[in-house]
């Protein structure tokens, strides 16, 4: 054995024997070891109260958009022709009945300028007419005015001579009551009476019907005159049906009062009966998300369910979400063409769609005017700027709420009813 190990042994042996060391404590564990130990028993305790008073919640997420009465409003032409302009913006707020474009009619417009020169032709053949007739009356009637001037004059003549005539019947009775005559001088004198009287009532007949025709002319002038107006007021009653037609067809007016989303055509562009020509949304409406789900989770979803929104333009990480309930769920998945009714955007409905038909949430925000959105926020105030229609968005809603200590152990969650 070495000289080394003999002193060691020789002290060792000397410290277990030696009396005066047996009243000193020997430490086992150091405090440090007693801080760890307590900081472990005070993590495991927060652990422990966690698990059976903690919640975690279980969502389900969807994407989704920002819509003012949970839909857009479209409007369409309702005629097929070429754009000539479009009267609003993106922005303006239109009001129902006003006109927001003008669609060219080329059909129409060569129908009306054809109407047009009927109308014309009809007028100026109606005055032509007019002047030939008036022109026909004169002379006729100059004539007639002539001859009834010749019988007035022939009929004073006349009875200037039927006086004489009668003076002589009456000396010829006279003288054949005393023999001086014979019979046939007094009935040659009545004869010559006779026919100087018929020749007065001839020259009367002659001047009434020189009357009745001289009116003649004048009604034939008018009733003529009546049906070639009739005639052109045919016409312009076509012509005027054909320019409302025009106007109505040539000018689109909007259904809605709302704020224009998105114009989808402009000036020159040629568009088909019902070609969408913009888009609206109701101003008179509150803000919306509209969601749409996977139909297997979205059948977990309920009315009156929490869901918290993500707007594409707000940083959840800074501002948190937007808070708000469900408001509607529907029975049976979504069809592209029923997305297409709600979201009257092509693009967004293929985004929307996914691999399967989704189920649609109608989710309502929470309300909260002192924050500069005007809306509900998980935390802070929100965003400084505002948010608004068409904004896409994620939504995450919560379908159940579990403690974990239930999902830990499977056994406490009958015993805790969860």
């Amino acid at each position: 054995m070495s000289e080394d190990n003999q002193i060691f042994r020789k002290k060792a042996l000397d410290k277990l024997s030696s009396p005066e060391q047996l009243d000193v404590l020997m430490q086992v564990t150091a405090p440090v070891g007693w801080l760890a130990l307590l900081s472990l028993t005070a993590v495991t305790g927060v652990i422990l109260l966690w698990s059976i008073f903690g919640i975690i919640p279980e969502k389900v997420q969807g994407k989704g958009i920002l819509i003012k009465g949970a839909a857009v409003l479209s409007v369409s032409s309702t005629t097929s022709g070429q754009v000539e302009k479009l009267t609003v913006s993106q922005g303006d707020t239109v009001k129902k009945g006003q006109v927001i474009a003008y669609i060219s009619q080329g059909l129409l417009d060569r129908q009306i300028k054809n109407k047009q020169t009927e109308v014309q032709a009809a007028e100026q053949q109606h005055d032509d007419q007019n002047r030939r007739e008036a022109r026909g009356r004169r002379l006729s009637a100059n004539a007639l005015h002539d001859e009834t001037r010749s019988l007035k004059a022939s009929t004073a003549n006349l009875r200037r001579q039927l006086g004489s005539i009668k003076q002589k019947v009456v000396a010829q009775k006279k003288l054949l009551e005393k023999g001086l005559v014979t019979r046939s001088s007094v009935l040659e004198v009545e004869k010559e009476l006779s026919a100087t009287q018929n020749r007065i009532e001839q020259n009367n007949v002659r001047k009434a019907q020189i009357k009745s025709k001289l009116a003649d002319l004048e009604r034939g002038l008018t009733e003529a005159g009546v049906r070639r107006e009739n005639i052109i007021s045919g016409l312009k009653r076509e012509l005027k049906d054909l320019e409302i037609n025009k106007q109505s067809s040539s000018q689109v007016v909007s259904p809605y009062d709302g704020r224009v989303l998105e114009r989808m055509v402009g000036p020159g562009n040629l568009v088909q009966p019902n070609t969408q020509l913009l888009t609206l949304e109701t101003m008179d409406k509150a803000l919306d998300v509209v969601v749409y789900i996977p139909a297997g989770d979205g059948k977990k979803v309920q009315i009156g369910m929490d869901v918290r929104v993500s707007p594409s333009t707000v940083k959840a990480e800074e501002f948190g979400f937007m808070l708000g309930k469900v408001e509607s769920v529907s029975n049976f998945p979504s069809t592209p063409e029923g997305m297409r009714r709600v979201l009257q955007n092509e693009s967004l409905v293929r985004e929307l769609i996914g691999e399967s038909a989704p189920i649609k949430i109608i989710v309502s925000l929470g309300i909260d005017s002192s924050t500069p959105s005007g809306f509900t926020w998980s935390s802070s105030k929100g965003p400084n700027v505002g948010v608004f229609s068409g904004t896409p968005c994620n939504a995450f809603i919560i379908v159940r709420k579990k403690k974990p200590i239930g999902m830990v152990i499977p056994l406490f969650r009958e015993s805790l009813g969860i």
